[in-house]
């Protein structure tokens, strides 16, 4: 049952005025957040998926025990890469997929040292082509 004060915020609408505001203000807030996030479909030249083709080779480095390639991997995506959470989340993301998969049976078999040094060299200057200079 409604109180005397429900009833008239009922009928004058204020309550239904006030939702409605805070609606279109949640969605204000939002927009920013979509427009500055091109959607995954785009072709963008930004250099990600450098990063995540490093994230790939390092993630098969360390799951193949070929320790001094990983960290010449990591030492190259920092050095190159933008320093900023999407690029950090998509090397990671793509190291833990690739070794994960390394260990399942049926997998690849680990390359050798000279044929993972090539695609990481490969893969590095597309990345430094990319991305703009880092500053010192």
């Amino acid at each position: 049952m409604l109180n005397e004060k429900q009833l008239h915020l009922r009928s004058s609408g204020k309550h239904s005025r006030r939702t409605g505001w805070l609606g279109i203000l949640l969605a204000a807030c939002a927009l920013p957040s979509f427009a500055a996030d091109p959607s995954p479909s785009a072709p963008v030249a930004d250099g990600i998926s450098e990063v995540q083709e490093l994230g790939r080779l390092n993630g098969v480095a360390l799951a193949c025990g070929q320790t001094v390639i990983a960290q010449r991997i990591k030492r190259v995506v920092i050095n190159t890469a933008p320093k900023t959470r999407r690029y950090g989340e998509a090397f990671e993301a793509a190291t833990q997929e690739a070794f994960l998969a390394q260990g399942k049976p049926g997998a690849a078999p680990c390359p050798g040292d000279a044929e993972i040094n090539k695609q990481t060299e490969t893969t590095a200057t597309r990345l430094r082509q990319s991305v703009p200079a880092q500053g010192s």
